[in-house]
């Protein structure tokens, strides 16, 4: 990003601006990858396997898990399973209309919906849909999330509540337009009219700004974010056209989309301009107000995460991918790395002024250090393969590059993805099973029903396979076709030898059922809970289906 931010300085005139200027040009340029941030990161990982799990607050934990495998742990992690098994049992406590995890929950909530879509949003597609089903009965009429004892929306909370909406469904999870329209509303009405956002909105008869209370750096940069949010999930972004520069044809980005235009998945009436004026506006209160360690901020680190998720927001919705030319990263994330080097403790963890705990604060470091919004924006949209050429940014497999015109480098058609999962699936070679699976986790519903659909009988023959791996990558197809014919098969599976196949099986029962509790079957189940749980679906699935027959 260019310009954002200076950093604020009371005093007037021209000695100031030198002063700002050399303190720009003196400090450190940082990217994730600097080996003082790859430190950091890891040594906060560490405190965060072995202090983890003290914090035991479902949020907590489900940022902590985040931060782990944001840095690369192993899904089997002990303390990710633990989380995973944590918000399960969380979840069981009553229906979407009952649960209650306390006064402040909806961050647990939103957490655990961001941590459950990274981890595996196939597995857990039941308890996703739960968790987003709890925000939907939970949203205030004036649409925002807060306190369950007051009226008012709470920009805080209502910031981790947008995003969990967003990573659903970059998952392919229905989040209704009417609950994202109903939000973006409330965040458009309650800024202030010099572009800030206060800490529990006041909403605004029109959309003209009013007063609000409370203000500070790190709610603008929550309020701000979330309208950034918003406006993606509504199809508002406009990508904008890069600008010309003098390098050879070879070496510039190949783009179909010309002319700047908004997204093709544009789903709301809401006006375009009412978003670019509260983003304007916030930007300029930013511009002129921004700190990286403001005084009247308790919670530092909160307010770093916050920061990273609004700016690499407003990176896509304002300036479209990175530079190829960016060598290091914006100033506001060399300020940020800055001030966590300095503040890191000697067992590696960080802890503010405010009561947040040396986890969740440890996690937040952790995820700013790593960029980690930006990363996930670049997964979900494609940006990280195929879109540069010149050696970064090609295609995976290079057998499918080729030189179009002009020196371009194009990727020939490929396959479509349902016969490129059945072509790894059944290699006369050794099948890769395992480019196989991460080929389902990323296929969008209607291509998994393609699969399902055209090949059928030869995954529900996979589900028998004797190769675990070649099992899972059928179950999870079938599991994410969410097709009612895939039952008897899923309910099979729940038998699998391969304990991670059966809860995937379980899983996917569950989602097509619409029943997020099941008929049983916990994470470590005895042979008799199996049978009991087989014969509990099969009862289920015959009083639809009368004349369905199971496999043996």
């Amino acid at each position: 990003m260019q310009n954002c931010f200076r950093r604020h300085n009371p005093v007037a005139g021209a000695a100031c601006t030198v002063s700002v200027l050399i303190l720009a040009n003196s400090a450190l340029a940082y990217t994730p990858e600097s080996p003082a941030v790859q430190e950091a990161a890891a040594r906060g990982v560490t405190f965060l396997e072995e202090n983890g799990a003290s914090d035991t607050r479902l949020g907590a934990r489900a940022l902590c898990s985040m931060a782990l495998l944001k840095h690369g742990a192993s899904r089997n992690h002990p303390a990710i399973v633990a989380t995973v098994a944590d918000i399960q049992d969380a979840l069981k406590r009553g229906s979407p209309s009952e649960i209650f995890l306390g006064p402040d929950d909806i961050y647990s909530l939103g957490l655990a919906t961001i941590f459950l879509v990274h981890f595996d949003p196939i597995r857990n597609a039941g308890e996703i849909q739960f968790l987003l089903d709890v925000l939907k009965h939970r949203q205030k009429p004036h649409g925002g999330w807060g306190y369950t004892n007051r009226e008012s929306g709470d920009t805080s909370m209502t910031q981790y509540a947008v995003l969990g909406l967003w990573e659903a469904t970059q998952a392919g999870f229905q989040v209704p337009v009417e609950t994202t329209e109903k939000v973006a509303v409330w965040l458009l009405k309650t800024q202030a009219p010099d572009g800030a956002f206060g800490y529990q909105g006041n909403v605004s008869e029109t959309f003209t700004p009013i007063p609000q209370s409370q203000i500070r750096v790190s709610l603008t940069v929550a309020g701000l974010g979330s309208v950034y949010v918003c406006s993606d999930l509504l199809g508002l972004v406009v990508r904008p056209e890069e600008p010309a520069d003098d390098l050879p044809p070879a070496l510039r980005k190949v783009r179909q989309d010309r002319p700047a235009k908004p997204d093709a998945r544009v789903k709301t009436q809401l006006d375009p301009n009412l978003f670019k004026a509260v983003q304007g506006r916030g930007m300029m209160w930013m511009r002129q107000n921004y700190e990286i360690d403001p005084k009247n901020v308790n919670y530092t680190y909160y307010y770093l995460y916050a920061l990273e998720r609004c700016m690499s927001f407003r990176e896509l919705c304002e300036e479209g991918p990175p530079s190829e030319k960016q060598t290091d990263g914006p100033p506001w994330y060399n300020d940020g790395v800055g001030l966590l080097l300095r503040t890191q403790n000697e067992d590696g963890s960080w802890a503010s002024k405010s009561s947040a705990g040396p986890v969740a604060d440890t996690s937040f470091a952790v995820l700013f250090l790593l960029r980690s919004t930006r990363t996930r924006i670049q997964d979900m949209r494609g940006l990280g393969d195929g879109m540069l050429i010149g050696g970064r940014g090609l295609p995976k497999d290079t057998d499918q590059a080729q030189v179009g015109r002009n020196g371009t480098v194009v990727t020939r058609p490929l396959l479509g993805p349902a016969e490129q999962l059945m072509t790894m699936l059944e290699s006369a070679e050794v099948p890769d099973y395992r480019q196989a699976a991460n080929l389902v986790a990323e296929l969008p519903p209607e291509h998994a029903e393609a699969v399902m659909k055209k090949y059928a009988d030869r995954l529900r023959k996979l589900a028998g396979d004797p190769s675990a791996a070649a099992r899972m990558a059928a179950v999870q197809t079938l599991a994410r076709s969410r097709n009612m014919d895939s039952v008897p098969t899923l309910i099979y599976a729940l038998t699998d030898p391969d304990l991670a196949v059966a809860i995937v099986a379980r899983d996917a029962l569950r989602r097509i059922s619409r029943r997020p509790a099941g008929f049983g079957l916990p994470n470590s189940p005895s042979d008799a809970q199996r049978r009991e749980a087989v014969d509990q679906w099969k009862k289920w699935y015959l009083a639809i289906r009368p004349d369905a027959e199971f496999e043996d």
